[in-house]
């Protein structure tokens, strides 16, 4: 064979020139593509065999727990902000009664510290306490049914009975020497829904008690909010309840109820009066 380049001389078997080198003809076996194509599918079974490659069961399992965890973590922590909120509602509601119910006992705190201070001038009281006294209340009703020397009412308003009243007063009255006699605190919002109070079953008596029976289980049995408490020098200490209840014949009555405590917080004596229409 022939090389095409030198002209020379070449082995009838021969791919390339021996003396140049020059190629005389190509390969006809296709080993080159076959081992390309061998290398290839070895490659790819290595790689479908390869154990690092391949899912393990285990891991798999470990994923979807986690996965599980994860989803029931995001679950609980919705919950908890719901909870939480709803928890932040119920305290704000409960915070608002409280407060509610600290302003409507402010009156009976200025009532006390009122009342440390009987037998004695009332216009230090006023210097001390910088509780400044009104000889006459803004309200014309009050001014027509209470009897006092000086008063210290709320500003906020509630109507009773077509007229409007504070929603508590402490009344102050002195004697001649303007020295502080009696301290009245009333709370008017007893009589905002009924000027005759609230409704209960029956007439109350306080038969069963005797004297010195302790304040806290008088006030326990009546069950009733104070409509008044009055302070006085002799150190009796009042309390008023209005109520009213619905007779045997079906008429409805209402009923003044007082009951004296002495200085220790002990029991007295009671009265118990039953009013008609125009004296409510």
């Amino acid at each position: 064979m022939e090389c095409p380049k030198c002209r020379k001389n070449a082995p009838d078997d021969a791919y390339d020139c021996p003396l140049c080198g020059t190629k005389i003809r190509e390969r006809q076996d296709g080993r080159k593509s076959k081992r390309r194509l061998f290398k290839r599918e070895k490659k790819r079974k290595d790689k479908r065999s390869d154990p690092a490659r391949m899912p393990d069961p285990e891991a798999e399992g470990e994923k979807k727990i986690r996965l599980r965890v994860k989803a029931k973590k995001e679950i609980s922590e919705k919950l908890g902000y719901t909870a939480l909120g709803v928890s932040a509602a119920v305290i704000i509601v409960v915070i608002a009664v409280l407060l509610s119910a600290l302003l409507t006992q402010d009156g009976e705190k200025y009532a006390e510290s009122a009342a440390e201070f009987i037998g004695r001038d009332v216009a230090k009281f006023q210097n001390d306490t910088n509780i400044h006294l009104s000889e006459s209340s803004a309200f014309d009703a009050v001014n027509e049914a209470v009897s006092f020397d000086y008063i210290y009412e709320s500003e906020d308003r509630l109507r009773a009975g077509g007229k409007s009243y504070p929603e508590w007063a402490v009344f102050v009255k002195v004697s001649s020497y303007n020295y502080i006699t009696d301290v009245v605190y009333t709370d008017f919002t007893r009589i905002k829904k009924d000027m005759r109070g609230k409704k209960i079953d029956a007439e109350i008596t306080l038969d069963r008690f005797a004297k010195g029976d302790k304040r806290t289980s008088v006030l326990k049995y009546i069950d009733l909010d104070p409509y008044s408490i009055s302070r006085s020098e002799t150190g009796a200490v009042t309390y008023t309840f209005k109520y009213y209840f619905e007779r045997s014949n079906g008429d409805e009555q209402a009923a003044l109820l007082r009951a004296v405590f002495d200085e220790d917080d002990r029991y007295q004596y009671c009265t118990n009066e039953l009013l008609i229409d125009k004296n409510l």
